[in-house]
């Protein structure tokens, strides 16, 4: 499983880029889970592509055809890759995480991607 802590401690935490991922080796993303400080409603996206690339934009986004990782006015939530387009990752890509949306602010969230190596 990796993880990220996504901050805007002390203050909250808005829409925008948070941070890259490097990919460690060739891996397929299953499951997502995102846990809040508080009750929030977020969307993020992660956006994939590859060294060569660098940096990945909204065009790259991974999970087109399903859905993404997002809180809906809770502090936890959970799902699955599936019909997600762009699980699939090899050595070298860049997941990039971006907060799309946000209406109730929180000031830390913990995103973790559970995979299984290809």
């Amino acid at each position: 499983m990796v993880q990220v802590i996504l901050s805007g401690a002390p203050s909250y935490l808005y829409t925008g880029i948070q941070c890259d991922i490097s990919v460690p080796y060739g891996l397929t993303i299953d499951t997502w889970t995102l846990l809040a400080d508080t009750g929030a409603q977020y969307s993020i996206g992660l956006w994939k592509d590859s060294y060569a690339n660098y940096p990945p934009t909204s065009a790259d986004g991974m999970s087109a055809g399903g859905t993404g990782p997002y809180l809906s006015g809770t502090s936890k939530n959970t799902g699955t890759t599936s019909g997600w387009t762009g699980a699939a990752c090899a050595y070298g890509d860049i997941i990039r995480v971006n907060v799309n949306t946000s209406d109730t602010w929180a000031k830390r969230m913990t995103l973790a991607l559970g995979y299984h190596k290809t």
